[in-house]
């Protein structure tokens, strides 16, 4: 989307962050960004170790990330429909929803079949996708609130202000990664039994609790639904305000 030219006007960076601090819904999309992120790259660190002790079958892992990133390439072409059909907010935290209930089920039946595991994957992976797909198209709209809450266009401090966040998921993702493998005292010489199902419940409950915080921060928090985007980019901030 691109905003109509306008005079070029001083930036107070300081202001600028302090603005952006107060807009709620920027806010509840960097946390939810820090949980996705978080989410990710835990369970890629532990779905390597898993398949190795808990399956024995390293040579699977190579087919996690085709489970979890393929359905991106199969929803890449009906995205914008279904975008235009329920909103960004509403197919983001039910698609959240789907990956929390395909982890908990993964939980609840302990398999240990190597391609059952996979399967569950693709359903969580599908889920997730829609809000990993989303994520920057909802960094406009929140950019956009914040025009019009502050009448200033500052998208450059927000993306900025955005990535750093999703920094700050990679770094907790290796924090809960290397505490996840001492919790259950992993040890590559000497792996047991305790240690395996251990690292089983890490690889599919916590996920499930990171997706399922995600699910509460879209649903129950995250403000801009797809009827107050509609508002919001009609332009009258007396609406934007009211159709909350």
């Amino acid at each position: 989307r691109v905003p109509p030219a306008r005079p070029k006007q001083r930036v107070n960076v300081g202001k600028t962050i302090l603005a952006f601090l107060q807009n709620g819904p920027f806010i509840i999309l960097c946390i939810a960004s820090i949980f996705l992120l978080t989410s990710q790259m835990y369970v890629q660190t532990l779905y390597n170790y898993l398949f190795k002790g808990y399956f024995n079958a390293p040579a699977l892992f190579s087919l996690v990330m085709l489970c979890s990133y393929g359905p991106m390439l199969l929803l890449m072409p009906f995205i914008v429909k279904l975008v235009k059909r329920f909103g960004k907010k509403e197919l983001c935290w039910a698609g959240a929803l789907l990956s929390v209930v395909s982890n908990v089920i993964l939980w609840a039946i302990q398999t240990t079949n190597p391609m059952v595991f996979l399967i569950f994957i693709f359903f969580s992976g599908l889920g997730i996708t829609f809000f990993a797909m989303e994520i920057w198209a909802m960094v406009t709209d929140v950019i956009d609130y914040h025009q019009y809450k502050t009448g200033r266009r500052e998208e450059g401090t927000g993306y900025a202000f955005f990535s750093f966040t999703r920094k700050l998921g990679q770094t907790i993702a290796g924090l809960f990664s290397a505490y996840a493998l001492v919790l259950i005292n992993y040890d590559v010489d000497h792996i047991t039994a305790k240690m395996n199902q251990g690292m089983y419940n890490l690889s599919t409950l916590l996920p499930a609790a990171f997706y399922l915080v995600i699910v509460l921060l879209l649903a129950f928090v995250y403000p801009l639904s797809k009827k107050r985007l509609e508002t919001l980019h009609l332009g009258s901030q007396e609406s934007v305000d009211s159709a909350a």
